[in-house]
């Protein structure tokens, strides 16, 4: 089964559902996380928080960049 390249476009922080979506799209076998980007205000701490929950699913490696704060 080919796995489907993908970067994670969210605003965490601001509501629960991206950082569950975020979760669901770990477990998915089918998708192949390349990176995460945040957006909205507050895009630095989003980032943290994102780099947060990464790590213990064993993905602390993969890139995590924050966008355009407004």
């Amino acid at each position: 089964m080919d796995r489907i390249p993908i970067v994670f476009d969210n605003e965490a922080g601001a509501d629960i559902d991206d950082l569950f979506a975020l979760a669901l799209a770990l477990r998915q076998p089918r998708l192949g996380l390349l990176g995460m980007t945040t957006v909205g205000g507050g895009s630095v701490k989003q980032a943290r928080l994102v780099a947060k929950m990464l790590r213990p699913a064993g993905r602390a490696d993969m890139p995590v960049r924050a966008g355009d704060g407004r």
